[in-house]
């Protein structure tokens, strides 16, 4: 169990953000907010990226939070998966493990490998649902089958404990 627990310790270590920009400046990020507002999902995404971590913009959470409610709107699973991360850590809202839980099962459904991933740790952890470990190893297989490296790691390590 002492491996399992390692394992999720080391992805929930790993940056939670699903796409960050590289050197967001003034000027991209004045394109990214037309885009944005024309409909255009990964720019949503990528401008909220910004005001959450502060690339290019001042870090807003508020805006971040909209930016990433429009990015999943629009059918962004990045935005979907964002938008689960500041509910999972209550940044800049209320913390709400449910609605995290919510948001990051659609953007897993829709073939997002980091989103399965959350997902299976909310169910390993018993945050926000009841703990089973059966869930969270089948969530952390999707995530494998998804091309998660880290996912396979901790579904190689359930299946080790015995777990079914």
């Amino acid at each position: 169990m002492k491996r399992i627990f390692i394992a999720i310790s080391l992805l929930l270590s790993v940056n939670a953000f699903a796409d960050t920009t590289s050197e967001m400046n003034e000027y991209t990020s004045v394109i990214a907010e037309n885009l944005c507002q024309r409909g255009d999902a990964s720019s949503c995404n990528s401008l909220g990226t910004s005001y959450a971590i502060g690339e290019g913009v001042k870090v807003d959470n508020f805006k971040a939070k909209e930016l990433f409610e429009k990015a999943c709107d629009l059918g962004s699973l990045q935005g979907c998966s964002n938008l689960g991360v500041f509910y999972f850590e209550g940044k800049g809202l209320r913390q709400d493990y449910l609605k995290a839980k919510e948001l990051f099962d659609k953007a897993c459904n829709g073939g997002d490998a980091g989103s399965c991933n959350r997902s299976a740790i909310l169910y390993a952890e018993g945050q926000g649902v009841k703990q089973d470990y059966s869930k969270a190893k089948k969530l952390f297989g999707k995530a494998c089958d998804l091309g998660s490296q880290s996912g396979c790691e901790v579904y190689k390590a359930f299946k080790k404990q015995g777990i079914k």
